[in-house]
């Protein structure tokens, strides 16, 4: 199980619970140039001023007596820093307002393949400013940190789990660089988490490695033995050979691993009968707006009014709030639009405005989230605005509005109807947990002899969870003298107060299941189709609809 240790509070599915430790002592190498002290210093007092004054709340989470102490020791230090010690310091502070827009952009030399945002940053003054990557990239799930991708020399560590990082645990490597990760929540802290972990200056400024230079990677092979590899850090101008996990070709890999740097494009899965549309980032292509795809995808979606439909917004960090506004429109009208048939991928990367399609389309439509909780909160901060530290010239970014979707919405996350996480193994295999998931609810429905036992998943119209409990007795065929004539049912529903409450008009007819459940004068009605592992449909409150999903308990 992965440990973040450094987080406030965690995702039950994924991480330990555990406490914040900032503040750790910074690997010094040698003195500052004194003209550089007074430099960093009017820096550091702007970056300071600029987060104070210019954030709409910089001090929900943290005090602004905390900010300014660390604010003040960062300055005290200088002399005997690292321009990287500073920069990395920097960053930590500005991740404890816990806001995901708000940041201090880390500023990487050319060669270096992360995408930290929408819009490229200034380059620093000084070459010793920049970061350095090591040839090799992570990957992360619930089990810990993996080799993902490596330079070609290494290639029989693919697939690996990373040990340790010179003489530190991979635990405590996630636990050092981790407080320098900007976050909505825990899922974005996860998305960034391979970057913070190859990044030479981040590693040594955090007291991960020896050098700045080289470190000595410890991987687990998949036999189980472990290696270790010194890699040094990739030469700015150096090409790397890099091969990746999994099957080779976009025809082997899943189709959530093609065209990923496409901002949006849809395909039709004919033995599945499913319609699959990757909505990467929500800007228009100069050949096709977001507008014009949805036309072209609404005239397709009225051809094939029986198939399934996924959304993946698993890649989509945001972009313009109000471009979606068009495809939402078209999923909302299309004849998939209905419990069962239409779901969205979600997972740590859906972000920013990709956060605010997810929310309409969670009001708007009946989809069934499938995945992990999103890289974002319904509720947050955005828009952020470019300041320039004008002598280091590394750029800061800080949010200037809150994203308010519900004054009553405390949620760190959208979670999914059914957890769907990426895996090594899934990743290795050429498959998709999220695809596969989504195919074992599409299996048509079939009666089955026991569906004794508690299926757990969302019933109530806003449950915000999955903490209903479903409990199945089937006594028509049992050996008692008398059994009962029809089925019984209990349900817990936390939102409404229930605990062991008794459904309503319970009916099993072939693969359909239909219920009630009072709540005070109110009663919600409930149909949904069966198979050995699902009950798919829909609830009716008065007007509102919503669709279910409920998962059996597997002993």
């Amino acid at each position: 199980m992965l440990r973040l240790r450094f987080l406030r509070s965690v995702h039950p599915c994924l991480l330990a619970a555990a406490t914040i430790t900032f503040g750790v002592p910074l690997t010094a190498v040698g003195a500052m140039n004194p003209a550089w002290v007074e430099k960093w210093e009017e820096d550091l007092a702007l970056a300071h001023e600029t987060l104070r004054d210019k954030h709409p709340s910089p001090f929900d989470r943290v005090s602004a007596e905390e900010i300014q102490a660390e604010f003040d020791q960062l300055v005290e230090r200088l002399p005997e820093l690292t321009h990287y010690d500073v920069i990395v310091d920097l960053a930590r502070i500005v991740a404890m307002v816990e806001d995901g827009h708000t940041r201090l952009t880390l500023p990487l030399a050319p060669g270096v393949d992360f995408m930290q945002g929408h819009s490229e940053t200034e380059r620093p003054s000084l070459p010793e400013m920049e970061f350095h990557q090591f040839p090799v990239r992570f990957g992360v799930d619930s089990r810990g940190v993996w080799v993902q991708g490596i330079s070609r020399p290494y290639r029989e560590l693919l697939g690996g789990r990373l040990v340790a990082i010179d003489a530190r645990s991979a635990d405590q490597a996630v636990d050092l660089v981790g407080p320098t990760i900007q976050r909505d929540n825990e899922m974005q802290v996860l998305h960034h988490l391979p970057m913070h972990l190859v990044l030479a200056e981040v590693l040594h400024s955090r007291g991960v490695t020896e050098s700045a230079e080289q470190a000595t990677f410890s991987i687990e092979k998949r036999d189980g033995s472990v290696e270790k590899v010194a890699l040094s850090r990739v030469a700015e101008g150096a090409t790397v050979d890099w091969v990746e996990a999994g099957p080779a070709g976009d025809d082997s890999k899943p189709w959530s691993r093609r065209r990923n740097d496409e901002n949006f494009w849809f395909t039709y899965l004919e033995p599945q009968s499913l319609v699959y549309l990757q909505f990467n980032t929500v800007y228009d292509k100069e050949e096709e707006t977001i507008r014009q795809f949805s036309e072209r995808l609404s005239t397709f979606l009225d051809g094939v009014p029986e198939t399934i439909l996924v959304v993946d917004l698993r890649h989509n960090r945001g972009g313009n709030q109000s471009l979606g506004l068009p495809l939402l429109h078209s999923l909302i009208a299309s004849p998939q639009n209905r419990a069962g048939q239409l779901f969205t991928i979600i997972g740590r990367t859906t972000f920013s405005a990709a956060m605010t399609f997810s929310l309409q389309m969670e009001k708007h439509t009946q989809t069934l989230f499938v995945g992990e909780p999103t890289g974002s909160k319904p509720n947050h901060y955005g828009d952020s605005r470019k300041t320039l530290l004008p002598n280091s010239n590394v750029t800061l970014r800080i949010s200037s509005l809150y994203w308010q979707w519900s004054p009553t919405d405390t949620r760190s996350w959208i979670a999914p109807h059914a957890d769907a996480p990426p895996t090594r193994e899934a990743d290795l295999a050429g498959r998709d947990p999220a695809l596969d998931l989504i195919e074992s609810v599409m299996v048509d429905g079939e009666m089955v002899d026991d569906l004794d036992g508690e299926w757990r998943g969302n019933l109530p119209p806003a449950s915000y969870g999955r903490d209903s409990i479903f409990r199945f007795e089937d006594s028509r065929d049992s050996a008692q003298e008398t059994p009962s004539e029809s089925p019984q049912a209990t349900v817990d529903v936390p939102l409404f107060g229930l605990e062991g409450g008794a459904t309503a008009n319970l009916k099993v007819d072939s693969d359909r299941i239909s219920f009630q459940i009072p709540v005070g004068e109110e009663t919600v009605s409930y149909l949904g189709r069966i198979n050995n592992r699902w009950i798919v449909g829909h609830g009716d409150l008065g007007s509102i609809r919503f669709p279910i999903l409920l998962e059996r308990a597997m002993d």
